[in-house]
């Protein structure tokens, strides 16, 4: 069973009290006297969000990530970019099943355009991650659930 969400309601006798969504908090004044054709306003309820704050990312984590699991794309996924993570991966796969075909048919041609696009992206990446992460950083700090 969950509880109700954060708003204003009704306790036992009759008072609006306020329910963070885990404890009572505080009674309402005491709302005035209504004359007797006065229309009271109705109670509003107002829906809340849960606010995360996002944690910042770590220009020395970032580099770490490049340099031992660049051709597995990790610095591209701890900066929220899953598309090019994927090609950083696709790149070194290619690059490895183009060694091996190498070794047995002499066609390096898998090889050659894999590992130039692997280390055109690494060598671009090892010059521009630290401003990666500060544009990662200096988005909103905040993400909305």
């Amino acid at each position: 069973m969950s509880s109700p969400t954060p708003g204003w309601y009704r306790n036992s006798t009759g008072q609006q009290q306020w329910w963070d969504g885990e404890s009572w908090g505080p009674v309402a004044p005491a709302e005035p006297q209504a004359t007797a054709g006065a229309a009271t306003q109705p109670t509003t309820r107002v829906a809340y969000r849960t606010v995360y704050a996002r944690p910042m990312k770590s220009v020395g984590v970032a580099y770490v990530f490049l340099i031992f699991l660049g051709s597995f794309g990790a610095h591209r996924f701890y900066l929220g970019n899953p598309f090019m993570a994927l090609v950083f991966i696709a790149s070194a796969f290619g690059s490895t099943v183009g060694v091996l075909i190498d070794t047995q048919s002499g066609n390096n041609s898998i090889y050659l355009v894999s590992s130039i696009v692997f280390v055109v992206l690494f060598v671009f990446d090892l010059f521009t991650l630290a401003g990666k992460v500060r544009r990662y950083n200096a988005r909103s700090p905040l993400s909305f659930g």
